[in-house]
């Protein structure tokens, strides 16, 4: 199917004649794809890239899974080799092989495999001119923010908490007052809670850092000092992170946009130190439950966010929310079929929806 839709993007690409009603004449329509919204799995399709359990993990550049000790920190982050097109042309040309690709510290292989591309489909978007799959595939924030990083960070956080300090923090919660806030938090926080959305983890990135100061001042201002200073550390983690989200949910920025980009990668890169910090700290203390997210692909691709700022616009402008909530719509229709050739009857009903 996606061959089939680069040829109609091919056309697009070179100019369509098309009638114009207000001139009443005949006009030229050119429009090429400037980029494409999707979650990470397909984003790495298109991009001709094996994934997130790839030996390289990421499709911008050739960040390694499993980096070396010395290399584990926010330079490696900000340095590794960028991928190019060259790269998905020597993979469809030469059937996987090019000599001396560069890796990140200048290592080399023979073989593009190793290094996480391959043929998946995605390389048809080739013959288009303007488009780039290695840098018009803008990060998504729902599913590299929301649904990756503060979802570590909350459930893992939560898992710490003893049950008494848990009733606190999600009292603190129910009972937040802003009038930045339209809606206060209704699902629990025991450790069973897995249900969280996207829009929930968006309230507790911005709310978790003003409860918890306020509950280091109060009510766990008696703990012992080793689980307070530990809780510190989650405290910083989280002041960083919602810094950060603060910034990338702006819709608009009016004036010196390049000191915003600037700011974006600062935050990324403290969010990185703080969660660094956060992993020593649990493995000095031996806390169970904890992840190892400093090293994973979601992390890491939030270091190429200030290019996709600079390209396009604010990451608002590109994350796939709304197409997620258009799922439930999607749900409902399935209910009303005999689920023989469900995709069949829902792309029937919302094609004569669109046309209409």
């Amino acid at each position: 199917m996606l061959a089939d839709i680069v040829d109609d993007l091919r056309q697009l690409e070179n100019g369509v004649t098309m009638y114009n009603v207000s001139c009443n004449a005949d006009v030229l329509v050119v429009a090429p794809l400037n980029f494409i919204i999707a979650d990470n799995a397909r984003h790495s399709e298109l991009a001709c890239h094996k994934g997130a359990k790839a030996n390289f993990p990421c499709r911008k550049c050739f960040y390694p899974m499993n980096p070396a000790e010395e290399d584990a920190n926010i330079d490696h982050h900000n340095n590794s080799t960028l991928h190019s097109q060259d790269d998905i042309h020597a993979l469809t040309t030469n059937g996987g092989s090019k000599n001396l690709i560069r890796m990140s510290h200048d290592r080399h292989t023979n073989d593009l495999n190793d290094l996480g591309l391959k043929l998946t489909g995605g390389e048809v978007l080739l013959g288009l001119r303007v488009f780039d799959q290695t840098k018009d595939l803008p990060i998504e924030i729902l599913h590299c923010m929301m649904l990756a990083i503060t979802k570590y960070i909350v459930y893992s956080f939560i898992k710490y908490l003893r049950a008494a300090e848990t009733n606190q923090l999600q009292t603190k919660l129910h009972t937040y007052e802003s009038n930045a806030f339209g809606r206060s938090m209704g699902s629990c926080l025991w450790l069973s809670s897995t249900f969280f959305v996207g829009r929930d983890f968006k309230f507790m990135s911005q709310q978790l850092p003003t409860i918890i100061n306020g509950l280091l001042r109060r009510e766990w201002s008696t703990l012992a000092n080793d689980r307070k200073k530990v809780i510190e550390i989650w405290y910083n983690c989280f002041v960083a992170h919602g810094e950060l989200v603060s910034l990338v949910y702006m819709g608009q920025i009016s004036d010196d946009f390049g000191e915003y980009c600037r700011i974006v990668h600062q935050k990324v890169d403290e969010l990185t130190a703080a969660i660094i910090e956060l992993e020593a700290v649990c493995a000095t203390y031996h806390i169970a439950g904890s992840r190892v997210v400093s090293k994973t692909s979601k992390l890491h691709i939030l270091h190429h966010l200030r290019d996709d700022l600079v390209r396009f616009a604010p990451a608002i402008h590109f994350e796939s929310e709304k197409g997620e909530q258009f799922n439930k719509f999607i749900r409902e229709r399935i209910f009303h079929t005999n689920r023989h050739n469900s995709s069949r009857d829902v792309l029937t009903l919302f094609g004569r929806q669109f046309i209409f």
